[in-house]
C-alpha cells in the first residue's frame, strides 16, 4: 500500500500544518469534518473494489486518489473559512470549485511531488480529483470498462486504455464520495430534518396564503428579515411535497439546486428527494451493493420523526426498488 501511505502522509502533515496556523475554532471544526469525510470516502473505495475482484495495487491507487480528493478543501477553508465555492473562487478565473482548486494545488504548485506517486499516474489523480465535484463528467470520462481490464495487472491497464483508465478511477471516487453523503446524514452532520424552516422576508406571501401562517405568528418569528417557522405549528399537508416535484424526481429531472434555493417552498423534505436522487449518478453495482449492506436507506428513513415520514415514504421506497432492480445486473456498472 505504498502510494495510499504516501499520499496519507502528505494529506496529514498538510492538514496539520494549515491547523497550526489557525486561531479560528469554527475553522478548524470545518477542517477536522473534512478530514472524517475523506477517510470514510477511503473506507468507501476500499470496499468498492473489493467487489472488483482485482490485484489489490488497484485499491492502492484508489485510496491514494480518495485521501487527497478534497485537497483543495483545507486551504479553502484557511483563506475563506467557507466550503461554498460559489464564495471561495469568486474571484479565481480560471477556478470555480474544490476539486479543481486541489488539483491545481496537487499539480500546478507542485505538492504531488512530495509523495511517491509515480508520473505515470499523475493524469488519473488529475482527472479523478479536478472532476470529482462536477455536476456530470466529460463524456471521454464516461465510459463503461469493460471488466476484463481489471482483470489485468494495473500497468497492463493503464498502458493498454488509458482513457478507460482515468474514467474507471473518475467514476469510483465520484461514487464513493457520494455514498458518503449518506453516511453524513446518518451521522447527522447533514441534518434531514429541521424543527423549523427558514424563509426570506419576501416570502410572507406564501407563508401566509399557502402555509396559514397568521401575519402576527410572521412577526414573532422574524429576526433580522429572516423567518423561522417552527414546523410543528405548520399543518403537515401543507408540508407534502406537490405531486409535480414527485413526478420530476421519478423522472430523473429534477431542477438544478441554485433554483431549487431560491423557491419559496424548497425545505428539507425536498432536499431528500435530491439526495436520495444522487443514486441516478452512481456509476457502479458495487456502489449500491454497499447501500443495502449498511441499510443507509432505511437509517436515514428513520432520522426522520414519525409523524413527517409519510412525506417522503413514496420516495424511499421507489429508492428501493429502483436498487434492488439495478443490483440484478450482470454488468459491474448499475447505469
Amino acid at each position: 500500500m505504498e502510494i495510499y501511505r504516501s499520499c496519507k502522509k502528505l494529506f496529514c502533515n498538510t492538514a496539520k500544518l494549515v491547523k497550526s496556523d489557525l486561531n479560528d475554532k469554527h475553522k478548524i471544526s470545518q477542517i477536522n469534518i473534512k478530514i472524517d469525510h475523506s477517510y470514510r470516502t477511503v473506507d468507501i473505495i476500499s470496499k468498492l473494489f473489493d467487489n472488483f475482484n482485482c490485484f489489490d495495487s488497484y485499491k492502492d491507487l484508489a485510496k491514494g486518489i480518495m485521501v487527497l480528493h478534497d485537497y483543495g478543501r483545507f486551504d479553502q477553508m484557511f483563506q475563506t473559512g467557507t466550503y461554498c465555492d460559489s464564495i471561495s473562487f469568486k474571484d479565481m478565473d480560471e477556478i470555480s470549485d474544490h476539486g479543481e482548486y486541489g488539483a491545481y494545488l496537487l499539480f500546478e504548485i507542485g505538492d504531488i511531488k512530495r509523495t511517491c506517486v509515480d508520473e505515470k499516474y499523475y493524469d488519473v489523480f488529475f482527472n479523478s480529483i479536478f472532476y470529482h465535484a462536477k455536476k456530470v463528467l466529460p463524456n471521454y470520462l464516461n465510459s463503461k470498462v469493460d471488466e476484463s481490464l481489471i482483470r489485468s495487472d494495473l500497468d497492463s491497464f493503464l498502458e493498454s486504455e488509458p482513457i478507460l483508465f482515468k474514467s474507471f478511477y473518475s467514476q469510483a471516487v465520484r461514487d464513493a464520495d457520494k455514498l458518503d453523503i449518506y453516511n453524513q446524514v446518518i451521522l447527522n452532520l447533514i441534518p434531514s430534518f429541521y424543527d423549523y424552516i427558514s424563509f426570506d422576508v419576501k416570502n410572507i406571501d406564501y407563508i401566509t396564503n399557502k402555509l396559514g401562517i397568521s401575519n402576527s405568528l410572521i412577526k414573532e418569528y422574524t429576526v433580522n428579515n429572516k423567518i423561522k417557522i417552527p414546523i410543528d405549528i405548520i399543518d403537515t399537508d401543507k408540508l407534502k411535497i406537490s405531486n409535480d416535484f414527485y413526478e420530476k424526481f421519478y423522472n430523473n429531472n429534477l431542477p438544478q439546486l441554485k433554483y431549487l434555493f431560491k423557491m419559496p417552498w424548497y425545505n428539507s423534505f425536498y432536499a431528500g428527494l435530491v439526495r436520495l436522487n444522487f443514486i441516478r449518478d452512481i456509476n457502479f453495482k458495487a456502489s449500491l451493493k454497499y447501500i443495502k449492506k449498511y441499510d443507509l436507506l432505511n437509517r436515514m428513513y428513520d432520522m426522520y420523526p414519525d409523524k413527517y415520514k409519510f412525506i417522503v415514504k413514496d420516495a424511499f421506497e421507489f429508492t428501493d426498488d429502483y436498487i434492488n432492480k439495478k443490483i440484478k445486473t450482470k454488468s459491474i456498472y448499475c447505469r
